[in-house]
């Protein structure tokens, strides 16, 4: 099978991440897309994250009529903070038969030199890379790398958080199940740092 991997935080997941991985789905050559939830991203050691049962929660009732669009729970397992070369050698160990690519943004590929192992990363699996606004697509030629022509969705997890500690209605942001969740267990209700 093939599988793209979309990392994040997912705090909370909203309409940009569902679309995103239905359009890699369709146009990229995938059978799965499965969101990763990451419990500490190390460039972004300083966020204060909702705590992961809450993100998992939300995952869960955004995901849940979706049969090609998994949650995977690994990095949950792993030490933190979590490192994609470390998450996706251990898929690859719990799942030998399925080819795993991983899916990030123009503004992610910018640092990927920065990234543990990455040269491992690019050589051995796909890179499928959608547009960000603000962030050029970038020149390389690495035959692993594709820039996808996905359409850019600028909506961020940043702004939806503040958005609700302002007290407006998102939502048509977030997956409707995940936005009554938000309300019943008064998430983001308080000032968001920013991602």
């Amino acid at each position: 099978m093939q599988i793209g991997l979309l990392f994040g935080s997912f705090d909370p997941i909203h309409q940009g991440h569902l679309m995103l991985g239905q359009y890699m789905l369709q146009f990229e050559n995938l059978d799965e897309v499965w969101y990763v939830l990451s419990p500490q991203n190390p460039f972004k050691t300083k966020i204060q994250l909702s705590d992961v049962h809450h993100r998992l929660n939300m995952l869960q009732l955004a995901l849940n009529s979706s049969p090609s669009l998994k949650i995977c729970e690994r990095e949950l397992t792993m030490p933190s903070p979590s490192y994609t070369i470390d998450t996706i050698s251990t898929l690859q160990s719990e799942y030998p038969s399925h080819n795993f690519a991983i899916i990030m943004g123009t503004d992610n590929i910018s640092t990927f030199n920065q990234w543990k192992d990455y040269q491992t990363l690019l050589d051995s699996h796909r890179i499928l890379v959608y547009p960000r606004l603000g962030y050029p697509n970038p020149k390389l030629t690495h035959p692993n790398i594709k820039i996808s022509p996905a359409p850019v969705i600028e909506i961020s997890s940043t702004t939806i958080r503040q958005w609700i500690n302002a007290n407006k209605d998102v939502r048509h942001f977030i997956p409707i199940e995940t936005y009554r969740y938000i309300i019943c267990e008064g998430l983001y209700k308080r000032v968001g740092k920013s991602e």
